[in-house]
């Protein structure tokens, strides 16, 4: 088992195949309702003792992405009471149920700052309404991630056509996870004013 503490609230868990396998981790991608597996509980309990990463006292989330090899790595993250509510894939679905627009976001990847920039003029040009934050990475690519303002209506997807010419839409699985651990947040709010005023 190998543990990476990526904040005070937030811990990754990677386990073999054999070490998922003798927890009896579910087959799943995404969200895991796990409030009652003896399994879980047994597992936090040895992570506890492993690196004193204290779930007990928390509302958890736990999010489960299955590995090549047959194992699994593990996003456990502690909720606090000022936090907002997590819902979790299968909530979304039935909150989003009688929607006929569900998109969860879009991710841009640029080259350079300049990019970004001028991606972030001609969407702030095009009046997008979207919450949109901004990052960069280890290796020096800019990430630009937007999210519809309202939460059961897609954004205008030719608004969002303005943007490619600057930069490339971004593989979204595991995307949280990655700029979570390798890269920095730039603005975490109102990215698009911000970068389209510089």
């Amino acid at each position: 088992m190998e543990l990476i503490l990526i904040s005070s609230n937030k811990l990754k868990v990677i386990l073999n195949k054999d070490e998922a396998e003798k927890y009896d981790i579910p087959e799943i991608d995404g969200t895991a309702l796990l409030h009652d597996s003896k399994s879980i509980h047994t597992l936090l309990s040895d992570i506890k003792k492993m690196s004193g990463f204290d779930t007990e006292n928390n509302s958890l989330l736990v999010e489960i992405f299955e590995s090549f090899d047959g194992g699994c790595e593990m996003f456990i993250t502690k909720k606090t009471e000022n936090e907002k509510k997590i819902f979790t894939r299968e909530e979304i679905r039935d909150i989003c149920q009688t929607c006929l627009c569900r998109d969860s976001g879009i991710a841009y990847i640029f080259t350079s700052a300049e990019n970004l920039m001028s991606a972030c003029r001609t969407l702030y040009t095009a009046k997008l309404e979207a919450y949109s934050s901004a990052y960069l990475d280890s290796v020096g690519r800019y990430y630009l991630l937007l999210k519809s303002a309202d939460p059961f209506c897609a954004m205008d997807t030719r608004k969002l056509l303005s943007a490619n010419e600057f930069g490339e839409i971004a593989k979204q699985k595991y995307l949280f996870e990655y700029l979570s651990e390798h890269a920095t947040p730039i603005c975490l709010d109102n990215a698009i004013p911000t970068f389209a005023n510089i």
